[in-house]
């Protein structure tokens, strides 16, 4: 499962930089990059305030198949 790639497709999708969802979170930028490079994983209290800050449901941030 690449949670950070679909992490990064929606929020492109959403057109937010890594700095302004990471300020609309409570995180640092690089903390969000790390995130989306996998080099940290993502814990469930966070993957819930990602998927509300991009109006998505937060199971979507872990689906493979979440470009269709």
């Amino acid at each position: 499962m690449k949670v950070h790639k679909t992490l990064q497709y929606y929020r492109k999708r959403k057109g937010y930089t890594l700095a302004a969802l990471a300020k609309k979170i409570g995180i640092t930028p690089q903390h969000l990059g790390y995130i989306e490079k996998g080099k940290k994983t993502l814990s469930y209290s966070l993957a819930f305030r990602i998927s509300h800050a991009l109006e998505v449901k937060p199971d979507e941030l872990f689906l493979e198949d979440y470009k269709k």
